[in-house]
């Protein structure tokens, strides 16, 4: 989908077209900075209504639910964004924590979580791709280790994947979730797909 040669790339609440070529060329600097409307890296950057602590007080036609809910789905469309590039930049440990980070700053209040469903997929498989690139690099600076990144947190967010995303197969999910029960300290190579 789309228009041949160019890709979207997280832009704020919208997304700004690029050439295909450019897509990961764009300094991360850059990219950070066109999304701060969001308040995902630094919330004092946050220029957008949040209305979480009162969500469920909000018609589902009102202005504001609207503008809420798709802030959120931003947040997870830059998550998403940062796991790839972290991925494409043989497993960059400071993206990838940076986008566990933006992750974490897209809550959704429980009478919305079926639509958190692709933002726990997106946290499981950069804490997965992090926790494996922690094994093979013994010299990695001790001080960008998440100590919360482990084999539960994988499993509590493919879990939670699975039990909100009731329209697609989750099959692979479930044998992820399979061997990390059975090898919690394993190299499990599992990748985000663009």
């Amino acid at each position: 989908w789309g228009v041949k040669g160019y890709r979207t790339l997280p832009w704020g609440v919208a997304e700004r077209v690029v050439p295909e070529a450019d897509f990961y060329k764009i300094k991360l600097d850059k990219v950070l900075k066109g999304n701060e409307v969001l308040g995902a890296v630094k919330p004092e950057t946050k220029q957008i209504l949040d209305i979480s602590d009162k969500y469920d007080k909000y018609d589902a036609r009102t202005w504001e639910l609207s503008i809420h809910v798709h802030s959120q789905q931003a947040i997870q469309r830059l998550g998403h964004y940062l796991v790839m590039r972290a991925q494409r930049d043989a497993d960059n440990v400071t993206t990838y924590e940076l986008a566990l980070k933006v992750l974490e700053r897209g809550q959704w209040p429980p009478s919305q979580l079926p639509a958190s469903a692709l933002g726990h997929r997106i946290a499981a498989i950069g804490c997965s791709r992090l926790m494996n690139k922690r094994s093979l690099d013994a010299g990695l600076n001790k001080a960008l280790q998440r100590p919360d990144c482990n084999s539960d947190f994988v499993i509590y967010h493919m879990r939670r994947y699975i039990e909100l995303e009731e329209k697609l197969g989750v099959a692979q999910e479930k044998q992820i979730v399979e061997a990390y029960q059975g090898h919690p300290t394993a190299l499990i190579n599992i990748n985000l797909d663009e």
